[in-house]
C-alpha cells in the first residue's frame, strides 16, 4: 500500500452511552481513492465525521500527512487540506449557485484570483452549475445539488476528498455521471475516501475498500479481491 495520507488507528467513538466505533484501523494513500462498505447504521457516517472533527473521538489517534489531528477543530483540520461533501449534500438553500461555491473557499488566503480561477475551473468541470450561478440552491435539482456540493468542497483546494454517499437519491444516469466525476478528480490528483451504498460501482473506482459491520473493520482487501469474494457478493452486491 502507498504511505498514507490519512491514518485512523484504535479509533473509537460514541453517541452518549452508545458506542459506535470499535478501534478501527484504516489508511488512505495520497495517490488513492479507497471506499467504506457497510450496511446501515454500521457507523461509515461516523467515521467521516471524526476525520472531518465532527464527531469527537472517545480513543485512538487520526494522523494526517504526518500530523495527529486527533482532537483539532473542523476549521483547523480543513484549513490543512481535508474537504468533506457531506452525506445529503447539506447547501445553503436560499445561497446562489456561486454564493455556495466562494464558501467553500472561505479559509483561502491565496487571492481572489486564485479563487476566481478555480471558480471557472468548477463550471468547466459542471456546465449546469455555471448555466444557473445566480440561481438560489435549494431550486436545482437532486443532481445539481450534488455537483454543487461536490463543486464547493473542491473549491477548498483538498489533498483528501471525503464524499459520503454521492450517489445516494440520485437517478442511475446521474450516478454514472458522478462516478465518471470521482475519476476526474482524482485523476487531477487529488485523493478520496468514500462512502458509497453502490457498493460494486465504489470497488470499480477505488483501489481498496474497508466493509464495517456493527462499528468493526471486518474485512479489508484491493477493490479485486473485495469483488470476488463470495462473502461480500452475497451481502453488499447482490450475489455474483
Amino acid at each position: 500500500m502507498p504511505e498514507a495520507l490519512l491514518s485512523l488507528r484504535g479509533v473509537e467513538a460514541a453517541y452518549g452511552p452508545v458506542a459506535v466505533l470499535h478501534g478501527i484501523d484504516i489508511d488512505v494513500g495520497a495517490d488513492e481513492v479507497v471506499c467504506l462498505l457497510g450496511g446501515n447504521a454500521a457507523g461509515k457516517t461516523t467515521t467521516m465525521k471524526t476525520i472531518i472533527g465532527v464527531q469527537p473521538t472517545t480513543a485512538g489517534t487520526l494522523t494526517y500527512d504526518g500530523t495527529e489531528i486527533t482532537g483539532m477543530s473542523p476549521p483547523d483540520i480543513v484549513g490543512r487540506g481535508i474537504a468533506i461533501v457531506p452525506e445529503g449534500r447539506r447547501i445553503f438553500p436560499r445561497l446562489s449557485v456561486q454564493e455556495n461555491l466562494d464558501l467553500g473557499a472561505y479559509d483561502r488566503t491565496d487571492g481572489r484570483a486564485a479563487i476566481h480561477a478555480d471558480l471557472e475551473k468548477i463550471f468547466g468541470l459542471f456546465p449546469r452549475l455555471a448555466e444557473r450561478r445566480t440561481q438560489q440552491g435549494g431550486t436545482l435539482s437532486g443532481g445539481e445539488q450534488q455537483m454543487l456540493a461536490i463543486g464547493r468542497a473542491l473549491m477548498a483546494r483538498p489533498r483528501l476528498l471525503l464524499m459520503d454517499e454521492p450517489s445516494m437519491g440520485l437517478a442511475p444516469a446521474l450516478v454514472d455521471q458522478v462516478f465518471e466525476i470521482i475519476a476526474d478528480i482524482h485523476a487531477s490528483g487529488t485523493a478520496i475516501f468514500l462512502v458509497e451504498q453502490n457498493a460494486r460501482m465504489a470497488l470499480e473506482v477505488a483501489s481498496r475498500g474497508y466493509v464495517l459491520q456493527q462499528g468493526r473493520v471486518v474485512v479489508e482487501g484491493t477493490s479485486a479481491e473485495l469483488l470476488a469474494s463470495d462473502a461480500i457478493a452475497e451481502a453488499y452486491l447482490g450475489g455474483h
